[in-house]
């Protein structure tokens, strides 16, 4: 009879330093800080909150300056790609203009397409327009744009735009334009008048005096004139920390786990800092260390308003939290109206009968514009109130608004 061979395994997860923690884990792998004695597991994606989050025993204020000081965004067209951001890593890292010693993981590519309309090309004026008249984007996958006309000439034609929101999700195929006022506008958005892609640069002026945000800058306008070319914009990336919650909100997920890296990546050495400055919250602290616990849970709040509000600042609805939740200034919260307005109407909303944002629905527009002046937490007890606009048109109807927060757990 054959002997029966008993092999005996060890099984390992991840395991490091807590600065060295991969942003993200996978879905569902554990890792292990063995310098903070703590347990991780990779949140899934689709579902976790796109945030960066300081540790709880770092301080906001150095994570904000590395911010402002430390990471650079570079602003794409949409014909950036995988093949333009390999030439852009190549001429960066030997760029002698100035003399950089950027390496290839100082910089973060996030090809997710944003779709922001950062300019509109005007290819005829028409005529009959005056300043303050309402633009609209008209898409099939766009939202949130709102624009207005800011100059005409002599014969009332559009001759500058001003953009307030340039929404996200647009495509050059889909969108098209209306225009409040006078007649034979033709407003068009090309390649380069959308947002493509984001590319995030790590400014290590620790490791090397020309590696500044201005430096990096120039160094972007002297890469191969092709990929120059599609440069939209750079600049310190923009974001704020908010301060009560260490919680700075950003657009996606490649984003937020790109951000953590090059945070901690500047913030590595730093003299008497060991453990990195932030985290996403794709990567899940199960138990134990200084952070025990710190993560958060999407949530969302519906509300649905069938009838013409013929009232002035009627209260609408009213809805009284159990739980901790946090509005975030930057979420992606929607408003939505079967029956636009023939005028435009604002949804004033309140915490405790404080005013803290808005819903505006333009002049013809099914999408609304949701706005949160700051990050806004709500404990046990506080309510939330929507109360109509203060001048009804008397046409507005079937209104749908939902805000994304946070639980605080």
């Amino acid at each position: 009879m054959a002997n029966n061979q008993v092999v005996i395994s060890r099984i390992q997860n991840r395991r490091g330093r807590r600065e060295n923690l991969p942003q993200p884990l996978l879905p569902g792998e554990l890792a292990l800080t063995s310098d903070t004695e703590q347990a991780w597991i990779g949140g899934d994606g689709d579902l976790a909150v796109p945030a960066v989050r300081v540790y709880q025993d770092k301080n906001i204020s150095n994570a904000q300056t590395i911010l402002d000081t430390g990471i650079v965004e570079a602003i794409f067209d949409g014909q950036f790609g995988a093949t333009e951001f390999a030439t852009l890593v190549t001429d960066l890292t030997t760029s002698p203009v100035p003399s950089l010693t950027l390496v290839a993981g100082d910089i973060k590519y996030d090809d997710t397409f944003r779709g922001e309309i950062l300019s509109i090309t005007i290819d005829a004026g028409g005529a009959g327009y005056t300043p303050g008249d309402a633009i609209t984007a008209i898409s099939s996958s766009g939202s949130g744009f709102v624009g207005e006309v800011a100059t005409v000439d002599g014969g009332n034609g559009i001759t500058g735009i001003t953009i307030t929101n340039g929404g996200q999700n647009y495509t050059v195929a889909n969108t098209s334009f209306t225009v409040a006022g006078g007649a034979g506008a033709d407003l068009q958005v090309y390649d380069g008048d959308i947002h493509g892609t984001t590319v995030l640069i790590a400014a290590r002026s620790n490791v090397n005096a020309n590696n500044t945000v201005a430096n990096i800058g120039t160094a972007l306008t002297n890469v191969t004139p092709a990929v120059a070319a599609m440069l939209v914009s750079s600049g310190a990336y923009p974001g704020t920390i908010d301060t009560g919650t260490g919680v700075l909100s950003v657009d996606n997920q490649t984003e937020a786990a790109n951000l953590a890296t090059l945070m901690n990546r500047v913030n590595g050495d730093t003299p008497g800092e060991v453990t990195g400055i932030a985290h996403t919250d794709l990567n899940i602290e199960m138990t134990g260390g200084t952070n025990a616990g710190a993560t958060t849970i999407p949530y969302e709040l519906g509300y649905y308003f069938e009838g013409i509000v013929l009232t002035a600042n009627d209260q609408k609805s009213m809805f009284l939290f159990t739980q901790t939740v946090v509005f975030a200034s930057g979420a992606n919260s929607r408003a939505y109206t079967n029956i636009p307005a023939t005028a435009s109407q604002v949804y004033d909303l309140q915490k405790n009968g404080i005013s803290f944002g808005s819903v505006t629905f333009g002049i013809g527009a099914n999408v609304g514009t949701v706005t949160i002046g700051s990050s806004t937490t709500f404990n046990a007890g506080d309510r939330l109130e929507v109360f109509g606009p203060a001048a009804p048109d008397g046409t507005l109807d079937e209104v749908a608004i939902t805000l994304t927060g946070a639980l605080d757990v």
